[in-house]
């Protein structure tokens, strides 16, 4: 078998946190076309912690980085027919199981996600499989993708165990695009 691929147009663009200089947190976005089909992936790492000043932060966070992330084209995230949002949203797991993704953010009513059915991925001790007891867990770590003028059919979404470095679990997921 052989495999052409025809890319172009590819862009990269950050956001970072303070004064978009400084910090840990924010995203890095890459967009091109393939054939007549304009793809973005957008890798994010939001602020954490499980109150509310916390919440409204990642939310701020989400919206800053859909509206100033414009690309050496002058287009937007939007402006793609594939998008893939993925990172360490770190949006939690509240008191009652409540998951903020789904409840307290409208990033769902854009964004589609494959249902999970693997473990929280945080907050795990190091070097094990079991969960720090000091934090509740959560899906922290998420995939989630949006078509407009493309298909996207998910075959597959799970966390990696074996991967024992962090405090997190790395998740993938396996999709089939139809352009």
């Amino acid at each position: 078998m052989i495999f052409v691929f025809d890319f172009n147009g590819i862009s990269i663009h950050t956001l970072k946190g303070f004064l978009n200089l400084y910090g840990n947190k924010g995203a890095v976005g890459i967009r091109f076309d393939y054939q007549k089909t304009s793809l973005c992936f957008l890798n994010c790492h939001l602020s954490a912690g499980e109150d509310e000043k916390s919440l409204q932060k990642r939310n701020e966070q989400y919206s800053r980085i859909h509206q100033h992330m414009i690309f050496n084209s002058s287009k937007t995230i939007f402006d793609h027919h594939g998008i893939f949002l993925f990172g360490d949203l770190n949006y939690r797991q509240s008191e009652t199981n409540e998951d903020q993704l789904k409840t307290r953010t409208n990033i769902l009513q854009t964004y589609s996600e494959a249902p999970i059915s693997f473990p929280a991925t945080y907050k795990f001790k190091q070097n094990s499989n079991s969960y720090d007891s000091s934090r509740r867990p959560s899906w922290t770590d998420r995939i989630l993708y949006r078509t407009h003028q493309c298909h996207l059919k998910p075959l597959n979404y799970w966390s990696i165990s074996s991967i024992r470095l962090s405090d997190h679990r790395p998740i993938a997921k396996l999709c089939s695009v139809f352009f």
